[in-house]
């Protein structure tokens, strides 16, 4: 029998998992597309569909390299740094980004390429955290522990040794 997670070993969890996301959503829009039967109907579901499934062929390589190095990093970081890197990672992932579309495509690609890319590890972002709050606030998922604050009542001078 295993022991049970601390609530800072489950958001942790949460958030090294959620690094699937960027791959997932794109293929689960192509297959729901697919199963709908509107990957061929002209539209905003095929347009969304299409725009999602470009970015993951575009991205995805350099992504998966991305996700392998943030999932070591995270490794043992606390909740708080974990949901403190997950603001920064559309920036951290823009270099391994950057060099993959130079490689593939040249530099005039990346001004284009770079900006798509921002944009969608941002909405990326935001759709995790607000995961996280909706599953924190139906209890699925604990409240991240707060910050270790200093004690602003102990005035006494610090000891130098």
């Amino acid at each position: 029998m295993t022991a049970a997670l601390s609530p800072d070993d489950t958001l942790r969890r949460f958030y090294r998992w959620s690094l699937v996301v960027p791959v997932v959503v794109p293929l689960a829009a192509v297959l729901a597309g697919r199963v709908l039967g509107v990957g061929d109907t002209p539209g905003p579901v095929l347009m969304v569909g299409s725009i999602l499934a470009f970015s993951l062929a575009i991205g995805g390589i350099p992504y998966a390299l991305f996700a392998v190095l943030m999932a070591a990093y995270l490794g043992d970081k606390s909740a708080a740094e974990c949901r403190k890197a997950s603001y920064l990672a559309p920036l951290t992932y823009m270099p391994v980004q950057a060099l993959y579309v130079i490689v593939i495509g040249g530099g005039q690609a990346l001004l284009v390429f770079g900006g798509w890319a921002l944009g969608f590890g941002y909405a990326y972002v935001v759709l995790v955290n607000v995961l996280r709050w909706l599953l924190q606030a139906k209890g699925v998922l604990p409240r991240e522990p707060p910050a270790e604050s200093p004690d602003v009542t102990d005035l006494s001078p610090p000891v130098i040794p």
